[in-house]
Protein backbone atom coordinates (compact mmCIF):
# COMPACT_ATOMS: atom_id res chain seq x y z
CA UNK A 1 0.00 0.00 0.00
CA UNK A 2 1.44 3.35 -1.01
CA UNK A 3 -0.43 6.41 0.26
CA UNK A 4 -0.94 9.70 -1.53
CA UNK A 5 1.84 12.31 -1.31
CA UNK A 6 4.63 9.74 -1.45
CA UNK A 7 7.49 10.73 -3.72
CA UNK A 8 9.06 7.78 -5.54
CA UNK A 9 12.03 8.25 -7.87
CA UNK A 10 12.39 6.64 -11.30
CA UNK A 11 15.04 4.05 -10.31
CA UNK A 12 13.27 2.84 -7.14
CA UNK A 13 12.12 -0.77 -6.82
CA UNK A 14 9.46 -1.65 -4.22
CA UNK A 15 8.56 -5.21 -3.22
CA UNK A 16 5.23 -6.76 -2.27
CA UNK A 17 3.16 -6.15 0.86
CA UNK A 18 4.92 -2.89 1.75
CA UNK A 19 3.25 -0.02 3.57
CA UNK A 20 4.52 3.44 2.66
CA UNK A 21 2.60 6.35 4.15
CA UNK A 22 2.17 10.03 3.26
CA UNK A 23 5.10 12.45 3.22
CA UNK A 24 7.66 9.70 2.54
CA UNK A 25 10.37 10.24 -0.05
CA UNK A 26 12.23 7.43 -1.83
CA UNK A 27 14.92 8.33 -4.35
CA UNK A 28 18.05 7.25 -6.20
CA UNK A 29 18.68 3.58 -6.82
CA UNK A 30 16.77 2.38 -3.78
CA UNK A 31 15.59 -1.21 -3.48
CA UNK A 32 12.86 -1.99 -0.96
CA UNK A 33 12.18 -5.68 -0.46
CA UNK A 34 8.88 -7.27 0.64
CA UNK A 35 7.00 -6.41 3.84
CA UNK A 36 8.77 -3.12 4.57
CA UNK A 37 7.01 -0.32 6.47
CA UNK A 38 8.02 3.31 5.96
CA UNK A 39 6.20 5.91 8.01
CA UNK A 40 5.46 9.59 7.76
CA UNK A 41 8.40 11.93 6.99
CA UNK A 42 10.81 9.09 6.32
CA UNK A 43 13.34 9.64 3.53
CA UNK A 44 15.29 6.85 1.84
CA UNK A 45 18.02 7.54 -0.74
CA UNK A 46 20.27 5.10 -2.64
CA UNK A 47 19.68 2.33 -0.10
CA UNK A 48 18.70 -1.33 0.09
CA UNK A 49 16.08 -2.19 2.71
CA UNK A 50 15.73 -5.93 3.14
CA UNK A 51 12.56 -7.82 4.03
CA UNK A 52 10.69 -6.76 7.16
CA UNK A 53 12.47 -3.45 7.82
CA UNK A 54 10.48 -0.95 9.91
CA UNK A 55 11.21 2.80 9.84
CA UNK A 56 7.90 4.18 11.01
CA UNK A 57 8.52 7.94 11.09
CA UNK A 58 10.87 10.91 10.86
CA UNK A 59 13.97 8.99 9.76
CA UNK A 60 16.64 9.46 7.10
CA UNK A 61 18.27 6.41 5.54
CA UNK A 62 20.86 7.34 2.94
CA UNK A 63 23.45 5.19 1.18
CA UNK A 64 22.73 2.26 3.47
CA UNK A 65 22.08 -1.46 3.42
CA UNK A 66 19.59 -2.37 6.14
CA UNK A 67 19.30 -6.08 7.00
CA UNK A 68 16.19 -8.19 7.46
CA UNK A 69 13.76 -7.32 10.26
CA UNK A 70 15.66 -4.23 11.42
CA UNK A 71 13.70 -1.65 13.41
CA UNK A 72 14.79 1.96 12.84
CA UNK A 73 13.39 4.18 15.60
CA UNK A 74 11.77 7.57 15.08
CA UNK A 75 14.16 10.39 14.27
CA UNK A 76 17.12 8.12 13.55
CA UNK A 77 19.48 9.00 10.70
CA UNK A 78 22.39 7.63 8.76
CA UNK A 79 24.90 10.48 8.59
CA UNK A 80 26.39 9.55 5.25
CA UNK A 81 28.32 12.67 4.16
CA UNK A 82 31.59 13.78 5.77
CA UNK A 83 31.89 17.05 3.86
CA UNK A 84 33.92 15.50 1.06
CA UNK A 85 32.42 12.15 0.12
CA UNK A 86 29.32 10.03 0.56
CA UNK A 87 29.91 7.01 2.81
CA UNK A 88 28.06 3.71 3.37
CA UNK A 89 26.22 2.32 6.40
CA UNK A 90 25.50 -1.41 6.79
CA UNK A 91 23.18 -2.68 9.53
CA UNK A 92 22.97 -6.44 10.17
CA UNK A 93 19.77 -8.50 10.30
CA UNK A 94 17.57 -8.24 13.39
CA UNK A 95 19.17 -5.08 14.74
CA UNK A 96 17.35 -2.45 16.78
CA UNK A 97 18.11 1.23 16.24
CA UNK A 98 16.63 3.32 19.05
CA UNK A 99 14.81 6.58 18.45
CA UNK A 100 16.98 9.61 17.75
CA UNK A 101 20.13 7.60 17.00
CA UNK A 102 22.75 9.04 14.65
CA UNK A 103 24.73 6.42 12.72
CA UNK A 104 27.89 8.04 11.37
CA UNK A 105 29.23 6.40 8.20
CA UNK A 106 31.32 4.59 7.29
CA UNK A 107 29.70 2.07 9.59
CA UNK A 108 29.17 -1.70 9.56
CA UNK A 109 27.06 -3.19 12.34
CA UNK A 110 26.77 -6.94 12.98
CA UNK A 111 23.45 -8.82 13.07
CA UNK A 112 21.33 -8.29 16.20
CA UNK A 113 23.08 -5.10 17.22
CA UNK A 114 21.28 -2.89 19.73
CA UNK A 115 21.56 0.92 19.67
CA UNK A 116 20.08 2.74 22.65
CA UNK A 117 17.83 5.73 21.88
CA UNK A 118 19.71 8.99 21.40
CA UNK A 119 23.07 7.32 20.77
CA UNK A 120 25.66 8.63 18.30
CA UNK A 121 27.40 5.61 16.76
CA UNK A 122 30.74 5.51 14.94
CA UNK A 123 32.64 2.45 13.72
CA UNK A 124 34.68 2.50 16.95
CA UNK A 125 31.47 1.89 18.96
CA UNK A 126 30.39 -1.25 17.09
CA UNK A 127 31.81 -3.93 19.46
CA UNK A 128 29.74 -2.56 22.35
CA UNK A 129 26.50 -2.83 20.32
CA UNK A 130 26.44 -6.60 19.96
CA UNK A 131 23.66 -8.31 21.89
CA UNK A 132 24.75 -11.23 23.97
CA UNK A 133 21.58 -11.78 25.98
CA UNK A 134 18.91 -11.78 23.25
CA UNK A 135 16.30 -9.10 22.72
CA UNK A 136 15.88 -6.46 25.39
CA UNK A 137 12.82 -6.99 27.56
CA UNK A 138 10.22 -4.26 27.65
CA UNK A 139 9.27 -2.87 31.06
CA UNK A 140 5.88 -3.94 32.37
CA UNK A 141 3.03 -1.41 32.64
CA UNK A 142 3.51 1.03 35.53
CA UNK A 143 7.27 1.34 35.01
CA UNK A 144 9.34 4.05 33.37
CA UNK A 145 12.80 3.65 31.88
CA UNK A 146 15.07 6.41 33.17
CA UNK A 147 18.85 6.66 32.78
CA UNK A 148 19.26 2.93 32.01
CA UNK A 149 17.26 1.85 35.07
CA UNK A 150 13.65 0.93 35.66
CA UNK A 151 11.69 2.77 38.34
CA UNK A 152 8.17 2.05 39.53
CA UNK A 153 5.73 4.91 38.98
CA UNK A 154 3.40 5.82 41.81
CA UNK A 155 -0.16 4.91 41.04
CA UNK A 156 -2.59 7.66 41.90
CA UNK A 157 -6.22 7.17 42.05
Amino acid sequence: KIDNQVQVGHNVMIGRHCVIVSQTGISGSTVIEDDVVLGVFTEVKDSHLQQGVRARHHSYIGDATIGKSVNVGAGSITANYDGQKILQTRIGDGSFIGSGAVLIAPLTMQANSYVKPGTVVTQDDVPSLERTDGPKKKPSPGHRVKKNSIQTLERRG
